[in-house]
This record gives C-alpha cells, sequence and structure tokens, in this order.
C-alpha cells in the first residue's frame, strides 16, 4: 500500500510535535534561519517532551497550555539522590515532603491579587492597538510528581472575556524583560492568518490527491502562490500620502508614482533580503492549521 500511494520506505510515523520538534533541530543543524524563539499552540504545549526538547537545542519556547496544568510556584525544595531511609537509594531528587503540593495553573490566576495584573499592548491591529491584561509568575512544571523545568507561567486576560485567561510556559531567563514576553505573547496570529489566506483565497484545503507527490504538489504550489500575493502586496502596498500632494495632471500623477516607486526601492526586492528570521510557531490540525502535518511559518 505504501508503495502505491509513493509513500517512501524510510518513513515512520510520527505525531505533530514530534515532527515540529524535527523540523525545529533540523533548522538549528543546518542553519538555515536565525531565530531565538519557538511559539506553539496548546496542542504542542501539553507535551514535555516537545517542549523540553527546544530547551535542549538551546531556543526558548512561548507555549499555550492547558488550564490544568499543574506546576510549583517558585522552585519547590528537593531532597537529593542517594540513600534513602527505607527501601532502595533514590535515582533522582524529589520533591520534599514538606514541599507544598503542586497547583493548576488556573487556580494560581484565580488568587492573583488586582495589583499583580497589568495592561500591556500586544500588537497595533488594523482597528487600533491590541491590548490585554497580563500577569507573570515564576514556576516550576511538575513532571508525575516531580519538578521539570523551570521559567515563566504567563496569564493573558482578554478584555472582551472570552476566553477569561489563557496561560503559556516559557523557559526564557528570569531576566527576560516582560514586555517581550508580551510581544511574543502575539506572534502567533500572523501565522494563523497566513493559514487562513491560503486555505480561503488560494485552496490550500482543497484537494483530493491519493498520493504522497500529489499532496506536497498541492502544499508547495499553494506556499508559492502565497508568497508570490504578499510580495505583491508589499510592492503595491500604497504610501499614506500618496494622494496628498497628487496633481490631477497627467505629468503630476507620472511624478507622484515615480516617487513613490523611489520610496519603496527596487521592484525585484520589495522584501530586504538581509532580514533576518526571528522566531517560529507551530500550530497544531485540531486547531484548523493544515499545512504538511504541521503548520510551521518563520516571518
Amino acid at each position: 500500500m505504501r508503495q502505491r500511494y509513493g509513500v517512501p520506505a524510510e518513513l515512520r510515523f510520527q505525531t505533530e510535535p514530534q515532527l515540529a520538534l524535527e523540523m525545529v533541530q533540523g533548522l538549528v543543524e543546518r542553519r538555515d534561519v536565525s531565530f531565538a524563539w519557538v511559539v506553539a499552540d496548546e496542542h504542542y504545549g501539553m507535551i514535555p517532551a516537545f517542549l523540553d526538547g527546544v530547551a535542549a537545542i538551546g531556543k526558548w519556547y512561548f507555549a499555550e497550555v492547558p488550564t490544568s496544568t499543574k506546576v510549583w510556584e517558585g522552585q519547590p525544595p528537593l531532597e537529593p539522590s542517594g540513600q534513602s531511609p527505607l527501601g532502595r537509594p533514590r535515582k533522582h531528587p524529589r520533591v520534599a515532603a514538606s514541599a507544598p503540593r503542586a497547583e493548576e495553573v488556573r487556580q494560581i490566576a484565580a488568587r492573583l491579587p488586582a495589583r499583580a495584573w497589568r495592561r500591556y499592548i500586544i500588537k497595533e491591529g488594523s482597528k487600533g492597538p491590541i491590548a490585554a491584561d497580563f500577569a507573570f509568575v515564576r514556576v516550576t512544571r511538575a513532571r508525575r510528581g516531580r519538578p521539570g523545568l523551570g521559567g515563566w507561567l504567563v496569564l493573558r486576560h482578554s478584555l472582551e472575556g472570552q476566553p477569561p485567561v489563557k496561560c503559556f510556559l516559557s523557559n526564557a531567563p528570569a531576566s527576560c524583560p516582560h514586555a517581550a514576553l508580551v510581544r511574543v505573547s502575539g506572534l502567533r496570529w500572523p501565522v494563523e492568518t497566513a493559514l487562513e489566506e491560503a486555505k480561503g483565497e488560494l485552496g490550500m484545503d482543497h484537494y483530493e490527491t491519493r498520493t504522497w507527490r500529489g499532496w506536497h504538489h498541492q502544499m508547495t504550489q499553494t506556499f508559492l502562490a502565497h508568497h508570490f500575493l504578499v510580495r505583491m502586496r508589499l510592492t503595491l502596498k500604497k504610501s499614506p500620502s500618496a494622494h496628498a500632494g497628487a496633481s490631477s495632471h497627467p505629468v503630476g500623477r507620472r511624478a507622484a508614482t515615480a516617487s513613490a516607486e523611489r520610496a519603496r526601492g527596487p521592484r525585484d526586492h520589495p522584501v530586504s533580503p538581509g532580514a533576518q528570521l526571528r522566531r517560529l510557531s507551530f500550530a497544531s490540525q485540531a486547531n484548523g492549521e493544515t499545512a504538511s502535518s504541521t503548520a510551521r511559518t518563520a516571518a
């Protein structure tokens, strides 16, 4: 069956988080792009192995997690590995009996005082600033009763109240400014917008392929078409002052057009070739995203 539909013989089954981690590791090994952050939705944030893998290659993750995720505030006291009073020696450190129990992140969010929340502007949207209330807590994630990686618990409260609170975990260091965490919390939106455009305008999800090559051919054409349209959008984008000083005379219009073209720069490079890529974002099929089993965008 695999041979009939052209599936490579060496291909093995992998989950979306496994595929995503393999992609990130490949980018680091090949040095294809420069980036510091890996941004992911809840489908990836609930998989500790994915987050640990991102941290292991020296990148910072910012991942949405379920509100039921259990953590300790700060670092819980530990009992080192070694000989125990009863039974076999312990191979790993464990949380001290005197330590408080790990609790769900929604419990932490519910008991935070009003002074812990502060309003930030995430980004400038087409209809004005997009803002939300944020709170930041240093926590340690619980892994089957044992402490995992420490980092930031970022809580975002929508001003519209739907959903009431979103929770994110990040392994960024304690010195990372809150403003940087706020900015990164909005980096998934351009990815989701690009996927919606590709599906709604370019037929990304309109296919009836039955072979490995056919499906990849459809995805490749969609990505190339979207890339072309984005470049055209940037090239043909009008300056806010394009019509302010333009004369109604044809000569005046030509002069205004030439001035706008000079301001935009060479047509061959509407996007600066020296621009560096700074983050990766992953969105799961569970949220309606479809792109090569894992939606991957560097922007």
